[in-house]
């Protein structure tokens, strides 16, 4: 393989420069790395420093409360972060509005190739139990992360590869927490190190029974004649079967209308759910990760393994066609190997400073079991490397120029696998700069992508949709983006960015071909897909000084060639859905703000608050009243336009609600605590044939008491959540008619550290 051999060179590059500096150990002292940019403790990477795109870290014990099985359900309190909510063992971060092939999920910097890209329901290998902290950038991060970065970024940085000289032989953490309706999770790491050379281990094992919930799990629509009657994809979503309706011509519209008799309105429950519980919630998940490495004043080389299985439910959802009328649940079994080797130098020559070399070579294999047998395999083999130069800081000027390289080898396998076999692979090369002048901060970036696909002809299934008729196909991408932040006196900022960012149709959305009872839809792609292209605008304003913060932020995204999951008006064993392409807009809102009040009487305390709102909608150019069959001109432009509007209406499906929430938190001495809540608006903006939702509320607690004993620090913790046992359906959830959210949950434990 190309990439392989590419590999093994830069690894021998690694290893030469290695040597270099490994010859002079013994006279020189080991120190920690110097790092180009400082935040606080953090030492983040050069290329990460530059990003134009909004930043927001999540670590400490901001983190330690947030931690949740799922990577969205962690960062779901995030302003313009959504959990995609696919259950609770599988949900990805929902990036204003935008995840799946938008979103980039990365472990330290390189990109996690798993397969939860291509369906929510796989989940992703990436556990935030381990992490010391979690980057989430928002907003288009392309120009550093390519094409698959156009809706925005999360780095998981775990600290499984050392970058600096322990402090201690020995230092680690551990925890073990459990309680009712929630999971047990035990985890452990350990640090340490000798002279120039330091190691890292953890260890991670979670088990979870199914979940209680307030109320069915079956949504109230899913028995109503009125709410099912009339919308097919309701209904498959539903798993229900209805009697033939009597349909009447209304004389007052003229249209027809649903007239049957109250003693004729049947609903036949194919797939029954439960009272009380959610069924298929449950989970089993284990990790380990080993790494090591060696550092000097002159580089660093080190390399990890981390191996990750994940076995679960898809909660509600049922196996159900004409040959199989028995309803059999649909598991999920995950499991991912995945190696990393990192190595950098600072040369300090030549107008260089420092180079970072990382590489990162996965195998994943994602099964969907029905009845014990795999549905449907995805083996995936990837190998990615990622070269960063950092050039010597001059009058202000900072920057990195990058080479990032991927081949990935999608096999599938099963009798109804969804996707043919494809082999991708990407070369891109970026260039990100930053200038200080003053209190004025500016950014700009700019990147060249190359992608291509080939199909397995062989593994091409045959079928009545366009996913049969898959071809290779390349394409090219190129990103620019540009940023500026003022800081003013007193703590006041303004910020500005603005991005022209193009992203290559994922493999799903090319090659998807046939029935994907993860989601419920008969799945067809389209090959002849064109880039997609969004142009960014945002603006923000605020203040942070030692007591209060404020930040007010707005964007607007055009997307020209918008790729799109739309209805088709044909059902066969599933709802037939076509991915499709037209422009579209996204627009939001984000607010937050924080009070400060220490040394008073009773200890600190910490008064915060949020909202945040993100509406998606198709932009629509034709005349009012247009019509193909009647209209005179006609375009073809106009002719998609109106057969999008009238299959797939005003709005994108499952379109993330608004929310604003607060938090009080408190401590003193040893003890801290906090209460908030975050109000989930209702829905009304609906796509086509899609119910509203309903308003929610989710109330959390926590509490922990800080105590040393014998082994190190320790502390004793209380987490609660959904303190107010409210039933929630996030609409934004492929789940939300079979599975509301978990209900009132506590969960106690302890923490070490040493």
């Amino acid at each position: 393989m190309r990439l392989r051999a590419l590999t093994s060179l830069s690894a021998l590059a690694v290893a030469a420069a290695s040597s270099a500096f490994a010859a002079d150990a013994e006279q020189d002292r080991p120190t920690v790395i110097a790092p180009v940019v400082v935040t606080g403790a953090r030492t983040p990477d050069t290329a990460e420093a530059l990003t134009t795109a909004s930043r927001v870290t999540l670590d400490g014990q901001a983190l330690e409360r947030a931690r949740a099985p799922s990577l969205g359900e962690t960062l779901v309190r995030i302003p313009g972060v959504q959990n995609s909510s696919f259950g609770p063992s599988a949900g990805r971060p929902e990036i204003r509005g935008q995840s799946g092939p938008r979103v980039a999920l990365l472990v330290n910097g390189m990109a996690s190739r798993d397969a939860s890209a291509l369906s929510g329901d796989h989940a992703s290998p990436i556990e935030p139990f381990l992490a010391d902290r979690i980057e989430i950038l928002k907003g288009p991060a392309a120009v550093l992360h390519g094409g698959s970065a156009i809706g925005g970024a999360v780095d998981v940085v775990d600290g499984r590869i050392p970058l600096a000289l322990p402090s201690e032989p020995l230092s680690g953490r551990a925890e073990i927490s459990g309680g009712y309706n929630t999971d047990f999770t035990a985890m452990a790491r350990l640090d340490g190190g000798r002279g120039a050379w330091a190691w890292h281990a953890n260890a991670l094992y979670r088990d979870r029974s199914d979940l209680r919930i307030p109320g069915g799990s079956k949504a109230d629509a899913c028995r109503s004649w009125a709410d099912l009657v009339s919308d097919v994809y309701a209904q498959t979503l539903c798993q229900v079967k209805l009697a033939n309706p009597v349909w009447v011509r209304d004389p007052a519209s003229g249209r027809w209308v649903d007239g049957t008799p109250p003693e004729r309105q049947i609903i036949t429950d194919r797939n029954p759910g439960a009272e009380g519980r959610l069924p298929q919630s449950g989970q089993t998940t284990t990790a380990f990760t080993l790494g090591g490495g060696r550092i000097t004043s002159e580089g660093y080389i080190g390399a990890s393994v981390q191996h990750y299985a994940s076995d679960y439910g898809v909660p509600g959802f049922a196996y159900i066609t004409s040959a199989h009328p028995q309803p059999s649940p649909i598991d999920l079994e995950v499991e991912m190997t995945r190696y990393d080797v990192r190595g950098g130098f600072y040369p300090r020559t030549l107008g260089v400073e420092r180079v970072d070399i990382r590489l990162m070579s996965s195998e994943s294999d994602d099964r969907e079991v029905i009845d014990g047998a795999a549905h449907t395999r995805l083996i995936t083999d990837a190998d990615d490397i990622r070269i960063d130069i950092a050039h010597t800081p001059w009058r202000g000027f900072s920057g990195v120029l990058g080479l990032q390289a991927s081949s990935r080898d999608l096999s599938t396998e099963g009798a109804r696998a969804y996707l043919p076999s494809v082999s991708t692979t990407e070369d891109g090369l970026f260039w990100a700069e930053q200038v200080v002048w003053r209190g004025l901060t500016l950014k700009g970036g700019l990147r060249h992508d190359r992608i291509v696909y080939n199909v397995d002809e062989d593994t091409i299934r045959d079928g009545r949709g366009l996913g049969s008729l898959a071809r290779d196909r390349s394409y090219s991408t190129t990103n620019a983006s540009v940023s500026a932040r003022y800081d003013l006196p007193f703590g006041l900022f303004a910020e500005a960015r603005y991005d022209d960012a193009e992203r290559a149709p994922s493999l799903i959305e090319l090659y998807a071909n046939g029935d994907h009872f993860g989601i419920l839809t008969e799945e067809q792609g389209d090959s002849r897909l064109d880039l997609e292209k969004a142009e960014n605008i945002e603006l923000g304003l605020g203040f942070d000084n030692d007591r209060y913060a404020l930040s007010v932020r707005a964007y607007r995204t055009d997307y020209e060639n918008y790729i799109y999951l739309g209805n088709s008006g044909v059902s066969r064993t599933l709802p037939v859905r076509e991915w499709r392409q037209g422009d579209t807009r996204i627009e939001g809102l984000e607010i937050e703000g924080s009070a400060r009040f220490a040394g008073t009487r009773w200890g600190d305390f910490v008064l915060s608050a949020f909202g945040d709102m993100v509406e998606s909608a198709p932009r629509f150019t034709l005349p009012d009243g247009y019509s193909p069959f009647s209209s005179s001109p006609t375009t073809p432009a106009w002719d998609r336009e109106y057969f999008r509007r009238n299959l797939d209406g005003d709005y994108l499906p499952r379109m993330p609600v608004s929310r604003y929430g607060a938090d009080l938190a408190w401590s003193a001495g040893p003890w801290r605590a906090s209460l908030g809540a975050v109000h989930h608006e209702a829905q009304d903006k609906t796509a086509k044939n899609e119910a509203p939702s309903e308003a929610y509320t989710l109330v959390d607690a926590h509490l922990a008491y800080a105590f040393a004993a014998p082994g190190g620090q320790w502390e004793a913790f209380l987490d609660a959540s959904n303190l107010t046992d409210e039933e929630a359906r996030p609409h934004n959830s492929f789940l939300r008619y079979r599975a509301p959210l978990g209900g009132r949950a506590v969960r106690a434990g302890l923490r070490l550290s040493f």
